[in-house]
């Protein structure tokens, strides 16, 4: 697997007075610059376990291996002035490894699991679509966390659901085992347990109400179904879609496209549907560094919904508006933002009509602040 964009695009929001933009999760793109830089390294027979280390800690990246890949395996390499992307990149296949990002932890494991990784986290994300409020924050709103040596994966799980209000069923399945100590990044819940669970070829199932996790067997292939409008660009995402996804996994009718593929595999057919090249995975490209990170934006007396939900479809993000009641859609709201995040211009927004929200991905949820 090369390490290519996971960005697609980038929104320029005239239409709301947002002059410059930014990616969703500030922390997955400072990831992906830090994976663009260029590094010299020389390894000669170190284990592979204190190899990472070293990158996690001069890089500044949260970096997760798999239980199942051997740490003590020896490395011998020697690269100059190469992106670490490259370096990762040959790191992996020298080991036989896939390499994944999942949020902002970066994953390196057996090649199938690096393959489903964001898969299994979007089906999971998926599960939660009609679950109320509380429990998608439960399972979204992200938290960093840390354990001790000699730790067990299933006490970590059971614990770490145990602290949301969440039940666990089958966690058993998780064979015993004992993790070195480990701190993580301000990471979702859900992509948590996906992280644990992969590495025993296990997944979480997520029940409608958001309140159970049953931890289940990975089922091969691992795909989502999604259905999209054809509108323009026809002749091209038709001619190109059998280089994406086998034809056993499309269904056309009309205009309506309906596929089951990979995340990634999904957002290379945005990218046609939206008249670009579709490229290869979810990893970035240098070209991409050149994004605009910061939004202004100035209104008055405007209704918060319509503000948001103009924000949010420029964003290209889907809107969770939970239990939120027409009222309070309706509030009016003044802003003076410059240069911000894009978290922190939806704080702005939201505020002043008493509301919160969370994103996650391309989704964000709109609620009642406590």
């Amino acid at each position: 697997m090369s390490l290519r964009s996971l960005i697609l695009t980038s929104a320029i929001i005239s239409s709301l007075g947002l002059c410059r933009c930014l990616p969703l999760r500030a922390a997955e793109t400072a990831i992906q610059e830090r994976l663009l830089r260029q590094v010299t390294v020389v390894w000669k027979a170190q284990e592979l376990g204190v190899v990472l280390n070293r990158i996690s800690e001069t890089q500044d990246l949260a970096i997760w291996l798999d239980r199942r890949v051997d740490p003590q395996q020896i490395v011998y390499a020697s690269h100059t002035d190469r992106p670490l992307q490259e370096v990762l990149e040959h790191l992996a296949e020298e080991h036989s490894l896939g390499v994944s990002l999942l949020g902002n932890i970066l994953y390196l494991g057996p090649k199938e699991s690096a393959h489903d990784l964001t898969t299994l986290s979007k089906l999971a994300r998926d599960a939660l679509a009609k679950s109320p409020a509380q429990a998608k924050r439960r399972w979204l709103h992200p938290t960093s966390t840390s354990w001790p040596r000699l730790s067990q994966p299933q006490d970590l799980l059971t614990a770490m659901m145990k602290r949301a209000g969440i039940s666990v069923q089958n966690s058993n399945r998780i064979t015993h085992d004992l993790w070195a100590a480990k701190k993580l990044p301000s990471l979702p819940l859900v992509d948590k347990a996906i992280l644990i669970l992969i590495g025993f070829d296990l997944t979480c199932q997520i029940s409608p109400d958001g309140r159970h996790c049953q931890i289940v067997s990975i089922e091969s292939p691992v795909l989502l179904k999604r259905s999209y409008r054809i509108s323009k660009h026809r002749k091209q995402v038709l001619a190109q879609l059998p280089e994406i996804v086998p034809a056993t996994q499309v269904q056309l009718k009309g205009r309506s496209l309906t596929v089951e593929a990979r995340w990634e595999d999904h957002l290379r057919i945005k990218q046609l549907l939206a008249g670009k090249q579709a490229r290869s995975n979810n990893w970035p490209s240098v070209s991409q560094t050149e994004r605009e990170k910061s939004f202004s934006l100035q209104l008055k007396n405007q209704q918060v919904g319509a503000v948001v939900r103009q924000l949010a479809n420029q964003l290209d993000l889907e809107i969770d508006w939970g239990d939120l009641s027409k009222e309070k859609k309706e509030a009016l709201v003044s802003c003076n933002a410059k240069n911000v995040s894009v978290e922190e211009l939806f704080r702005q927004i939201l505020t002043p009509a008493g509301l919160q929200c969370q994103i996650d991905g391309k989704k964000i949820l709109v609620e009642v602040a406590p």
